[in-house]
């Protein structure tokens, strides 16, 4: 079966230009793959500076791998036709780390629930559409009476960033890439958006890539071991995810002649 979304190879190093000589390895022969079913959770740990946003970048086709390739369903994400590349946005979502950059503040806050409705043509009236918006924002504990109409900043960032995965449960994708969801919230809301994630996953078949930068972010239900039978740094996390890789810190280059050779990405399964 084609994966749905896979790296194959990937490196991707930054700098290098004509006036400043210096690189930095973020990623180096990067593969990695989620097959269309079933629905699974893979979990990306790695302390700052690891990779762990490039790597989301490159999966959503933000930027372009320096060495590899990303396949969505077994084509090139960088020459993508309009029709594929259509349902790539569809069924591929993302969930920023910053829960307030991502708005524009000011439009309220319906702008980003109204908006895919519109683009992808999910409602044909506005009764549909609302009860549409309605039904998503209940997926994930909101109340739409009190959320609807506010603007971003008289909403808490838990709030913001439920609305985000509200946004994502529109759209009904196959993927969804998470990058520290709950790195910028309360520790009290934490869990509540993490529950809303395990609801997606479970509930409407969801897979999810889940970009964390320590095993202190998620709840402790099962074990985790290296592939290799050393425990790992995750030894006690991820209740609900199969799979977890881990990234090390890449190092940085003063010249371009020979890039330093980053970490190689760990896999590491529950036992």
């Amino acid at each position: 079966m084609t994966a749905l979304l896979e790296a194959r190879q990937v490196s991707k190093v930054f700098g290098g230009g004509l006036f400043d000589k210096r690189v930095t390895v973020a990623l180096d022969d990067f593969s990695f793959s989620v097959e269309s079913e079933p629905p699974r959770v893979v979990a990306v740990v790695g302390e700052s500076g690891s990779g762990k946003t490039t790597l989301a970048r490159l999966l959503l086709g933000l930027i372009s791998p320096t060495t590899g390739n990303v396949l969505y369903r077994g084509n090139d994400l960088q020459s993508l036709p309009r029709d594929q590349r259509r349902n790539f946005l569809r069924d591929v979502q993302m969930i920023f780390q910053d829960p307030y950059e991502v708005y524009n503040p000011f439009y309220r806050v319906d702008h980003v629930l109204e908006t895919p409705v519109a683009e992808f043509k999910l409602a044909n009236s506005a009764a549909a559409r609302r009860a549409l918006i309605h039904e998503s924002l209940r997926a994930v504990g909101l109340r739409p009476e009190e959320t609807l109409g506010r603007y971003p900043h008289q909403l808490s960032g838990g709030q913001r960033q439920r609305i985000m995965v509200a946004r994502a449960v529109l759209l009904r994708p196959r993927l969804i890439i998470a990058d520290e969801p709950v790195s910028m919230v309360d520790a009290s809301l934490r869990a509540t958006i993490l529950d809303s994630l395990r609801q997606l996953n479970r509930d409407y078949g969801m897979s999810i890539v889940y970009i964390i930068h320590s095993c202190s972010s998620t709840r402790s239900r099962s074990r985790i071991r290296s592939t290799s039978g050393a425990p790992s740094r995750c030894a006690t996390t991820l209740p609900w995810t199969p799979t977890a890789l881990r990234l090390s810190k890449s190092p940085r280059a003063s010249s371009p002649p020979t890039p330093p050779q980053a970490p190689r990405l760990k896999r590491v399964a529950a036992t």
